[in-house]
Formats: C-alpha cells, sequence, structure tokens
C-alpha cells in the first residue's frame, strides 16, 4: 500500500471529526417542564468508533460545552473531580470558580498524569485515566447540572458539546515490534 506520509496527518486530523460522536441527554428536572430558576441535569457522552469503523483509541480527552443564550440557561462549573473547568483549551489558563454559572467551560480530568506503564524496554507513559482516555470502541460520560435564566418569559436556545482528544500515538506506532524469526539448524558432528 502506497500513501503520502501528509496523508497520515490528514486522517488523524479528521478522526475525531468524524469517527467520534457525542450526545447530550433530555435535560433531567423534577417535574414535566424547566422553570425559570430551577436546576436541572444533562448527561453527555462520547463514543469512539469500534475497530470495525477504523477506530483508534483518544488521550487527553477534553469536553467543551457552551449555551447558546445565557439568560435561558448556563452550566454550573463542577464543584468535585474528577473534573476541572477552565475558560479555554489550555491547561495553564486558571480553573473556573467551583459552583459559579457559566456559559461556556472546557472540562479537563483532574490529573493528567496518572500512574505510569512500560512500554518496550525503559519507556514509561501515563496510564489511561478514566474521563481522559476513549479506547477502541469505547464510550465516556460526563453529568453536568445547569441553572435555567431567572426570566418569567423563559424562552428556547441551544447547548453544544464536543470533545477535543489525541489520538494515542503509541497505540498508532507501536514501539519494539519484533520481526519474523530467522531458523537455521546447526549440526555438530562428534
Amino acid at each position: 500500500m502506497t500513501i503520502n506520509l501528509d496523508q497520515i496527518r490528514t486522517a488523524v486530523i479528521n478522526y475525531v471529526d468524524t469517527k467520534v460522536t457525542v450526545t447530550i441527554s433530555n435535560p433531567a428536572t423534577s417535574g414535566p417542564n424547566i422553570n425559570p430558576g430551577e436546576s436541572f441535569t444533562v448527561t453527555l457522552t462520547a463514543t469512539n468508533a469500534d475497530a470495525a469503523n477504523g477506530g483508534v483509541p483518544l488521550k487527553d480527552v477534553v469536553w467543551y460545552v457552551v449555551i447558546q443564550d445565557e439568560d435561558i440557561a448556563t452550566f454550573e462549573v463542577p464543584t468535585n473531580p474528577p473534573l476541572v473547568a477552565r475558560s479555554g483549551l489550555s491547561r495553564n489558563l486558571p480553573t473556573l470558580t467551583p459552583g459559579s454559572n457559566v456559559r461556556e467551560m472546557y472540562l479537563f480530568p483532574s490529573s493528567i498524569l496518572g500512574n505510569f506503564r512500560s512500554v518496550g524496554s525503559n519507556n514509561l507513559i501515563p496510564s489511561p485515566i478514566a474521563g481522559n482516555y476513549l479506547s477502541v470502541g469505547d464510550t465516556d460520560s460526563i453529568s453536568l447540572t445547569c441553572q435555567a435564566g431567572d426570566g418569567s418569559t423563559g424562552g428556547t436556545c441551544f447547548m453544544f458539546a464536543k470533545i477535543f482528544a489525541t489520538v494515542d500515538h503509541d497505540w498508532l506506532y507501536p514501539i519494539d515490534q519484533d520481526s519474523a524469526s530467522g531458523v537455521k539448524g546447526i549440526t555438530v558432528v562428534g
């Protein structure tokens, strides 16, 4: 099979956009409707492609959520790990105040570096962390609390969710692969 190496780059860039699906559940409320000032929850689910559909593992998963109109609803910044909310897609940005209400946020696992696992002779890499790694065919979900606006007129707006992730290079480019063995019979005459 002949390919140009830039095709690998293009395939990696397109992978998360075409092979991962993200869904948002219907809001869970205490009654049949969301009332002004009421809290409700939504569950976000990301599903990675399975092996039959060309799935590859993803690491460093970051969730991004945004509500179209903050007068209608907002997200509550999670107060407990394993998620840390930031205002942008950089781990260097300050964290958002837990319990505050925001229109949008990026949700990072609280610790990118977990336990280490050995790969090859002397190479250590971080082990997958729950919520931070999507194996082939894997599904991961998070639940978020939202707050309806106080306006008595209500309204309708859209909520959006997606993930950012990195293809697991250690899986894609395995190291220390062995070749087929060379075999030769040796006869010693005594």
